[in-house]
């Protein structure tokens, strides 16, 4: 019987007596299947993928799915409230501490949670990051599951020649578990079409896994980069 059920996972107590969790959604469908784990918001200010991530639980139907969803839609809750990429209470980069640590500083106790409770229970993996307050991004990482991040349908993919240390698909990885991180939205631009955008991109990993029925959306003619570079001036202005 498909369900819906929500498990926060307890990650600390506050000096304000308030507990820290973080917010995992479980959606078990009416078939069985894998199990596809799908986060956003590790950086607080890229909120367009916490926006994918609510309305993808909102307008799919359970009982069509094949298999598990667990979904955290807010990894880091402190930063996503103040809006900031660090943790602000010790200045952490959650995507920099993996696989975390029980008894090291808050980001790391963030990180052990997410990594014992959501990372190591799961068979898939999408991460949904963006360009944050000023720069719009739109590229989706090759990692070890070349054809989910082209299913996902960027027309640009990024093959990096090596991986930062400490994030979240080091763990993922170290299983071997099939990983794509989308980058996707942000900037002081209009979101709706990459919310859009990336509501179309979880619902074709879910069909290339079976786990929705139906065909993917065919991706368009598709690029992959291979260096990313950033530009710093020496005079001010617009690039038009």
């Amino acid at each position: 019987m498909p369900t819906r059920t929500y498990r926060p996972i307890h990650v600390a107590t506050l000096a304000s007596g308030m507990d820290l969790v973080l917010p995992l959604h479980e959606i078990i469908g009416d078939q069985p299947g894998p199990t596809l784990g799908i986060s956003a918001g590790i950086h607080g200010e890229e909120a367009v993928g916490v926006e994918i991530v609510y309305r993808f639980m909102q307008t799919h139907d359970p009982g069509a799915l094949r298999g598990r969803l667990l979904v955290l839609p807010v990894a880091n809750p402190f930063s996503y409230a103040t809006i900031s990429r660090h943790t602000l209470i010790d200045g952490g980069n959650l995507n920099r501490v993996f696989p975390g640590n029980r008894d090291g500083q808050l980001t790391e106790q963030l990180a052990f949670a997410m990594t014992e409770q959501f990372l190591r229970t799961i068979d898939y993996y999408v991460d949904l990051h963006a360009g944050g307050a000023y720069p719009t991004v739109d590229y989706v990482h090759i990692l070890n599951a070349e054809p989910l991040s082209r299913a996902f349908g960027s027309p640009l993919l990024y093959r990096a020649k090596e991986m930062l240390a400490g994030t979240s698909v080091t763990v993922t990885r170290e299983r071997s578990v099939p990983s794509v991180v989308v980058e996707l939205g942000g900037g002081d631009v209009e979101q709706t079409s990459y919310v859009a955008r990336g509501l179309q991109g979880l619902a074709n990993i879910l069909k290339t896994l079976g786990m929705l029925p139906g065909d993917p959306t065919p991706p368009p003619p598709q690029v992959v980069l291979h260096e990313i570079t950033t530009l710093r001036p020496h005079h001010g202005g617009l690039l038009v």
